[in-house]
């Protein structure tokens, strides 16, 4: 059965911070991904006084959704088939090693452990934007389109799907590695395939 999917929108965040080699190629402004982060979430006047209590990668999460879902007029579908399917390479590692300094400090931090699950982010895009439907987070060794259509087109065609939030995002002091799509059956410019979110992904 054929299940024609475009996508509606898309986020493309690829930066690289470094302190330790100001010859490196790298963000002008900010020196570490957290202080672009935050820059970010001050300039699209986003008033989430959660923001500031996440971990790095969450925030950044709710930042693209943001991005993504803001100028999408939304249509009429329950928040019950709005899916989420994210992915990346390093799990929850950034703020695992947080909360392992606050275990060597004799501190262990509960607001740092909420976040050692990286599908936690899923859930904060889910509170924040109502998308009750299906959430899943995938580790993968690098960007893998096939996986990412192929897990959001059997959502639809199980008719668990009229909306989908599906990409990949990967974070760590040193870089900001995301893209974000909004998938519907709504027809657009671009069709929801492997090779356009491949395409996606490199052309930045």
């Amino acid at each position: 059965m054929e299940n024609h999917l475009y996508i509606q929108h898309h986020v493309r965040i690829l930066e690289k911070f470094s302190t330790q080699n100001p010859n490196q190629e790298s963000h002008p402004t900010a020196h570490s991904s957290l202080e672009r982060c935050t820059q970010f979430y001050k300039s699209i006047d986003m008033n989430y006084p959660k923001f500031y209590k996440m971990d790095l990668m969450c925030k950044w999460g709710i930042i693209a959704s943001e991005l993504l879902l803001k100028p999408f007029t939304p249509q009429a579908i329950s928040p019950y088939q709005k899916v989420i399917i994210l992915s990346n390479t390093q799990s929850s590692l950034h703020t695992d090693i947080q909360f392992q300094h606050t275990i060597h400090n004799e501190l262990p931090s509960p607001s740092i452990f909420v976040y050692t699950l990286p599908n936690i982010i899923a859930g904060e895009i889910a509170i924040r934007y109502e998308m009750k439907g299906e959430n899943s987070f995938f580790i993968q060794n690098k960007f893998n389109p096939n996986l990412i259509y192929n897990q959001t087109e059997q959502l639809f065609l199980e008719r668990k799907a009229k909306q989908a939030l599906c990409g990949f995002i990967d974070v760590c002091e040193e870089k900001t590695d995301i893209l974000f799509c909004l998938i519907t059956k709504q027809k657009s410019d671009i069709e929801f395939s492997k090779e356009n979110l491949n395409q996606l992904y490199v052309e930045v």
